[in-house]
């Protein structure tokens, strides 16, 4: 009874309060005019829960709000929308009274107008917009488009990024735009990793102190000219250790990732990251990956591939059920001690290594799911269908040695044959000679096709389409020009949310973090802006709770992980020690407190996963499950004096 009695409490505990929305007939309409009501309860977004009733809070909540102006003369009332920054006009008249009340509405930011006639836009150029586009409307003359656009002069710091250029952006088609920088060395825009589309206005980043000047050109004329200011910043210089050590490998992992994607391997010991900590996650570790694995339906799914020291193997932590010692596992390929070749199977949440071939030569990641033989023949490997059900992993010898030179199923043996390997769904693979005289086969750039797609060169030195034999040109190979890099590495962080779910990262303000050529990591984390010299590397990032704190880690030129916390808005070394057991400290950081409450409430309720090493600290009741009277003796913990 007592036991009965302790898991309602646990249920209770995990459900919490739910703070249920008021009826309809309860709540209470927003005091507006009648004819502003009518339209808020026919726009979207507006009734937020639907309840056929628009709120104060709600009205006040809106972001963005489409509407036909017709038989608005004042629209003032916006001003009580403080969360309104996106105007959509469409289908109507714009009286100029109305677009000068829109000048008591400074929240708004972006107009888009679609279909409207109105005799000015004067207001606009009040309004000082970050957007305006204005599409099948009254036409104005691109003097009165250009008298309404604004410069915005930069000023940032080294290492940091802020938004300039002319406003509003969308006056003009972004195809007759050209925005330039006087001196790339001072600053460039911030466009790390991504294409930089043209605009009026963009996000710079600062290189070096001093200024320069940035032009936008329309229809190629220079039309607006803005000053940059690069001001000096000065990063933290915390002391690296007079020996450096071997860096950890920073490994892309699933299961093993904490969450964020990201595990650590270091002499021999797994890492993932998880509230600014390092957390354990396997020992005696000879090498990781993760992989495409088929279960018995034919599907495939990412899964961590962890291979031990002592030869045994786990799939997304679950030992690999095989009595062989493997010395090789990547790509869901294993290879047993003897030279014997398998593959990882799953079936039923289980997972199996088939066995595939024996006198396993090499694999070549230019030939896909093809492997040589030790005798250099060309094998296939084909995941097949049985005749009771289900598949099975089988190899195929193609009858193809001696190859010199391979692209994806296409080979050149030494008689300069070329050989096609091709297969239909479900169906074992047929290998084909499809040309002679051939001296290569290989991805190349060709004039007919912007595109390099695989051909295959002849003796005599012809260009030619395996798939039809047509001879084609190939493109004159230019010397690579020297990539300028204006930084080592930039970046978001994850996008995060608060309890009530409004988004809090802003994309538009630039990269959170830069690492500069000079190994200086700046981080510019809700307008709070640090920096550290000597970094190597960013790694990853994660987040507390709802975003309430936020942690970046990277790695220093001596090799050692260090993270930021926005919490304390400072730089700490963490060290790459194995925590101790201890009993209740479920998320493995030493110290038992309402934090593993916290964890563990989230894994019981399947929102996280726990370590080995998590789990075994929260499995208080020793009954070899971890569940809600788990989490009561965790509570309990914590009462006690």
């Amino acid at each position: 009874m007592k036991k009965m009695t302790a898991l309602i409490s646990v249920l209770a505990l995990l459900t919490g309060l739910t703070a249920f929305p008021a009826s309809a007939e309860t709540a209470v309409p927003v005091d507006v005019d009648e004819a502003v009501y009518a339209l808020l309860l026919d726009s979207y977004g507006c009734d937020d829960n639907e309840d056929g009733v628009v709120t104060e809070e709600e009205f006040r909540s809106v972001l963005s709000l489409r509407m036909n102006p017709c038989g608005f003369d004042d629209l003032s009332w916006m001003a009580g929308m403080e969360s309104l920054t996106s105007l959509i006009l469409e289908e109507g008249t714009l009286s100029d009274s109305a677009a000068q009340s829109l000048l008591q509405v400074p929240q708004i930011d972006s107009i888009q107008m679609y279909n409207i006639t109105l005799s000015s836009i004067d207001f606009l150029r009040e309004m000082e917009l970050n957007y305006c586009r204005m599409q099948e409307c009254t036409p104005f003359s691109d003097s009165e488009l250009l008298s309404i656009m604004r410069v915005e002069d930069v000023t940032v710091q080294k290492g940091f990024a802020a938004k300039g250029g002319v406003f509003p952006e969308g006056l003009f088609s972004t195809n007759d735009l050209m925005l330039t920088i006087g001196d790339t060395d001072i600053a460039c825009l911030d466009t790390y990793g991504t294409v930089q589309s043209p605009s009026s206005n963009s996000i710079f980043y600062g290189k070096e102190v001093g200024e320069t000047t940035f032009t936008l050109s329309i229809y190629g004329r220079e039309e607006f000219t803005g000053k940059i200011t690069v001001e000096d910043f000065t990063p933290e210089s915390i002391p690296l250790h007079e020996t450096a050590a071997e860096a950890p490998q920073i490994l892309d992992a699933i299961h093993h990732g904490g969450g964020i994607g990201t595990a650590l391997l270091k002499d021999g010991t797994m890492y993932s990251l998880n509230d600014g900590a390092l957390q354990l996650e396997a020992e005696n570790v000879e090498s990781f990956h993760y992989a495409y694995i088929y279960d018995e339906t034919g599907k495939n799914s990412h899964r961590d591939i962890v291979l031990y020291r002592d030869g045994s193997i786990t799939v997304d932590g679950k030992p690999l059920q095989c009595d062989q010692e493997f010395v090789y596992a990547q790509n869901g390929s294993c290879i047993a001690a003897n030279g014997d070749l398998y593959e990882i199977r799953e079936e039923n949440g289980e997972f199996y290594a088939d066995y595939l071939y024996s006198g396993f030569g090499s694999y070549n990641s230019k030939v896909g799911q093809c492997f040589f033989s030790d005798e250099g023949e060309v094998m296939f490997k084909a995941y097949m269908p049985q005749e009771g059900g289900g598949y099975r992993w089988e190899v195929f010898p193609m009858g193809i040695t001696d190859v010199i030179s391979a692209q994806g199923g296409y080979f050149v043996d030494k008689n300069h044959i070329l050989w096609e390997i091709t297969r239909e769904k479900d169906a074992a693979p047929v290998a084909a000679q499809i040309a002679e005289n051939v001296e290569c086969v290989g991805i190349y750039s060709y004039e007919e096709y912007p595109i390099a797609s695989i051909l295959y060169i002849t003796t005599d030195g012809r260009a030619m389409l395996p798939s039809t034999h047509k001879e084609v040109t190939l493109c004159e190979i230019q010397p690579e020009e020297e990539k300028v890099m204006h930084y080592l590495d930039a970046a978001n962080f994850s996008v995060w949310y608060t309890e009530d779910g409004k988004m809090m990262h802003d994309p538009s303000i630039g990269h959170d973090y830069h690492l500069s050529l000079d190994n200086v990591l700046t981080i510019d984390c809700r307008g709070v802006r640090t920096g550290i010299t000597d970094v190597a590397q960013f790694v990853d990032n994660d987040y507390a709770g709802y975003g309430e704190t936020v942690y970046a880690y990277f790695l220093r030129t001596d090799g050692s992980l260090w993270c930021y916390s926005s919490e304390t808005s400072s730089y700490s070394e963490i060290p790459f020690t194995t925590p101790e057991p201890l009993a209740g400290d479920a998320n493995a950081d030493g110290a038992v407190n309402v934090a593993d409450v916290v964890l563990l409430q989230k894994y019981l309720l399947g929102k996280t996963k726990l370590t080995p090493v998590q789990a075994e600290n929260a499995e208080l009741c020793k009954d070899g499950r971890l569940d809600g009277f788990d989490l009561v003796w965790l509570k309990k913990m914590l009462l006690e004096p």
